[in-house]
């Protein structure tokens, strides 16, 4: 059985601001990435130990990048958005994965809202942000490409 590795600087952040399905960049991102979690129901007892599946699903996406400015009309999204989007307490369309997928890409899909955000201004470097987003129905929908 053959197969390939996923290029992690192919997988990107797209968020839908406008939701009018022209999805942004978060740019210029270094890192992102995504966690997802089930609560566990502890069923110990005196007749042995075990742990259940629970129903809560949580799920988490993280990003850290380079903040930019842009004039005109962008293909790229900065902290200056999601400052608003947490302010606003705005809930808007995400995607994970590929930015122009292909046969056998999986994309991750949903309602996403900003939970934290922060700046750091090192002197001699950029302006760069942290991000963090919490998915609004857990679990975002993945979808692999034909």
């Amino acid at each position: 059985m053959s197969y390939t590795f996923v290029n992690a600087r192919d997988i990107i952040l797209q968020l839908d601001f406008d939701r009018n399905g022209s999805f942004q960049t978060v740019a210029c991102l270094t890192s992102n990435s995504m966690e997802i979690t089930r609560d566990a129901i502890d069923a110990d007892s005196k007749c042995g130990d075990e742990q259940l599946p629970g129903n809560s699903v949580s799920q988490t996406i993280s990003c850290s990048g380079n903040a930019i400015d842009q004039t005109g009309s962008g293909s790229r999204e900065s902290y200056d958005r999601l400052y608003s989007m947490l302010v606003n307490r705005d809930s808007i369309p995400a995607r994970f994965g590929p930015a122009s997928p292909v046969s056998g890409d999986i994309v991750y899909s949903g309602n996403i809202f900003v939970t934290s955000l922060s700046l750091d201004a090192t002197d001699k470097d950029l302006l760069k942000f942290d991000a963090e987003f919490q998915v609004q129905n857990a679990p975002l929908t993945q979808t692999k490409t034909y």
